[in-house]
C-alpha cells in the first residue's frame, strides 16, 4: 500500500528507480507501480513489460555511468520544476508510458496530435502488445 519502506533492501523510502523500475544498486531487481500517474494500471502493466523484456535480454543493460547520468538528468528536472517527489510522474504521465513503449516496441493506438489524446485517460491496451 502506502508504506515506502522496502524491508528486503532495509530501505526506508522508495529509491529513485532508473526509468522509474530499476533499483540503481542492484540492476536485476524491478519495482513495478512505484511511480505516480493519470492510470497507475496502465503504467504498472507497461512497466511489468518493459522489466519482463530487459530481464530476458530484449533491452540493453545500461551501464552504472548511463544509469547515473540518467538519474542526474531527471533530479535535475525535478528540481527545475519544484518537484519533490521523483516518483510523481502524474504530470508527465503520457510521455513516460510512450517512452516505456518504444522500448519494448509496443504501438500505441492514440496518436499525440488527436485532440482526444491529451484529454483522457489512457484505455486498458492503449499500449498494443
Amino acid at each position: 500500500g502506502y508504506d515506502k519502506k522496502i524491508r528486503y533492501f532495509n530501505i526506508n523510502k522508495t529509491p529513485h528507480l532508473y526509468k522509474g523500475i530499476l533499483y540503481p544498486e542492484d540492476t536485476t531487481c524491478g519495482f513495478i507501480g512505484f511511480v505516480t500517474t493519470l492510470s497507475w494500471v496502465q503504467t504498472s502493466d507497461l512497466q511489468a513489460r518493459w522489466f519482463i523484456k530487459y530481464i530476458v535480454g530484449k533491452i540493453k543493460k545500461p551501464t552504472k555511468k548511463e544509469i547515473e547520468i540518467h538519474l542526474k538528468k531527471e533530479k535535475d528536472y525535478f528540481k527545475e520544476r519544484n518537484i519533490k517527489d521523483y516518483h510523481d510522474f502524474g504530470y508527465r504521465s503520457y510521455i513516460y508510458c510512450d517512452k516505456l513503449a518504444r522500448d519494448i516496441k509496443a504501438q500505441k493506438k492514440t496518436k499525440p496530435y488527436h485532440f482526444g489524446y491529451w484529454l483522457k485517460t489512457y484505455d486498458h491496451d492503449e499500449w498494443a502488445y
